[in-house]
């Protein structure tokens, strides 16, 4: 009995002086021209627990960091230290710097598209949401990927995705090929729009143009001077407009 008593005993001493020995470490509040912060004390290992913000007159408090300029490391609640340490507010003077030191910043590249943004603030590690569709004369946006340089499946911003750190995601564009309809003398305008499509080489029906005291022979393109008859159903490799042949009759 006497031997577990004193077991016991001595496993209580031991973290007793285990605990007794563990240090408090220090955090310095340093608030460069804001109000001031009293330091706080916490035991080595425990999490930070940050006092209330300081304020500054004309300036916003953006978070305290591990370098005066705001270029270190942003400490938040949660965080862990095992020494002491001195921590600098940053202030910022426009709400948008704000936003931006509190977030993370997606990049659009745009390709040579047209967009009313160019970037997009989120919080770090939530979902980016529906991003913005941009435009490209002759071309179809296909979506935002991560590399610029293919489509995989991997590489697709869905609205779910993540992100973590600043990131730059790519418009991707598929060439819109156009067959165009000269016809002006034709009483069927409204049959002869454009025909647009993604893949070259797609067969394509063409329209019978009508015109009044005339018969419609065939379609044409013209290139180098030359005058190339096309078959009813023609493949689009390139961008072309097509003339109408008339006969009078």
């Amino acid at each position: 009995m006497n031997k577990y008593i004193c077991l016991i005993l001595s496993l209580f001493l031991t973290i007793s002086l285990f605990t007794g020995c563990t240090k408090a470490a220090v955090l310095t509040f340093d608030s460069q021209g804001g109000s001031e912060v009293a330091p706080v004390e916490i035991k080595s290992g425990n999490p930070v627990g940050f006092p209330n913000d300081p304020t500054k007159q004309g300036f916003y408090f953006a978070g305290w960091f591990t370098s005066p300029d705001g270029n270190g490391v942003a400490v938040k609640d949660g965080a862990f230290y095992t020494s002491s340490v001195t921590l600098y507010a940053y202030w910022v003077s426009d709400k948008t710097e704000l936003d931006k030191t509190n977030k993370i910043t997606i990049s659009l590249n745009l390709n040579n598209g047209e967009c009313e943004k160019t970037e997009v603030l989120i919080s770090p590690g939530s979902v980016i949401g529906d991003l913005p569709t941009p435009t490209k004369n002759g071309n179809s946006f296909t979506g935002w990927y991560t590399d610029n340089s293919t489509e995989e499946i991997d590489t697709l911003v869905t609205p779910e995705k993540t992100f973590t750190e600043n990131t730059t995601v790519y418009a991707r564009w598929r060439r819109i090929w156009t067959l165009k309809f000269s016809a002006q003398e034709a009483q069927n305008q409204e049959e002869l729009t454009p025909i647009k499509v993604l893949d070259k080489g797609t067969p394509v029906g063409l329209p019978t143009p009508v015109r009044e005291g005339y018969k419609f022979l065939y379609w044409y393109y013209t290139s180098n001077n030359t005058q190339t008859e096309v078959n009813r159903d023609f493949s689009i490799t390139n961008d072309y407009t097509l003339s109408a042949k008339w006969e009078k009759i």
